[in-house]
């Protein structure tokens, strides 16, 4: 049963479109084939990282109104629960948003671990689906220097570098509104994807950067057109309630 969970609905698929990105990348990269099919499955998995980040927007906006049943409540426990749960309905805040957002990113992170592991070569769960692209002799580089399947010091501290960006854009404008878990956050996350990526193959150094750099782009995207596109505040007002509606 395991082994058709994760192998034939998880590894295979996915190891054929790594293979296929790979086939139809300038030079048979396998670098740009990671950053492809992260791509690929960030697009995918859009729809609910807009829940997720709609629930966490929201979030934010009623964290004065928690502050204040926490305190009201803070002798009755059950009540400050029920009171902060009917809260969060009021408001269509979802719980499990950010949950199943961040196991699939969990589940794609173990499984782009196991084909790296594999050695990518054709053997074992390593097969392709008769209608995919033949790659011959996988290559593991990335633009000539880093071997995916080894773990790399530069491609860490690379993948470190834009994830403590990524912090700075989140929070950027609102140092007064962060929390001591969003400070330690801003340099902790960093360090821990360093400590991390350090020991596993480099590919996911990669993956972590392409990732980050995705939520980069959209965060850019989003403040270019509230800046830029929209003129009328009544309507960069009505766009930013859009998250909390």
């Amino acid at each position: 049963m395991f082994d058709f969970l994760f192998f034939d609905l998880l590894y295979v698929p996915l190891y054929n479109l790594l293979i296929f990105f790979y086939t139809i990348s300038p030079g048979k990269d396998m670098g740009l084939a990671v950053i492809f099919l992260t791509i690929f499955i960030r697009v995918a998995l859009l729809p609910l990282s807009i829940r997720s980040a709609r629930s966490e927007y929201r979030l934010q906006y009623i964290q004065p109104e928690m502050e204040r049943l926490e305190k009201k409540y803070r002798h009755n426990a059950q009540r400050q629960r029920d009171q902060i749960k009917l809260l969060l309905k009021t408001n269509k805040i979802s719980v499990f948003g950010n949950f199943f957002s961040i196991c699939f990113q969990i589940i794609f992170f173990i499984v782009l671990y196991t084909i790296f592991s594999s050695g990518l070569q054709q053997v074992g769960h390593n097969t392709l689906y008769f209608f995919n692209l033949d790659p011959g002799v996988i290559d593991p580089y990335f633009v000539g220097r880093f071997n995916l399947i080894l773990p790399n010091n530069t491609a860490s501290i690379i993948a470190a570098a834009v994830v403590l960006l990524g912090q700075i854009t989140k929070s950027s404008g609102k140092s007064r509104e962060m929390t001591t878990l969003d400070r330690a956050l801003l340099i902790g996350l960093p360090i821990g994807t360093y400590l991390a990526t350090i020991v596993l193959p480099s590919a996911k150094s990669v993956f972590i950067a392409t990732t980050a750099l995705f939520t980069i782009w959209l965060r850019l995207i989003n403040w270019i057109v509230l800046k830029y596109v929209v003129k009328d505040e009544d309507l960069k007002a009505n766009l930013k309630t859009l998250w909390t509606s």
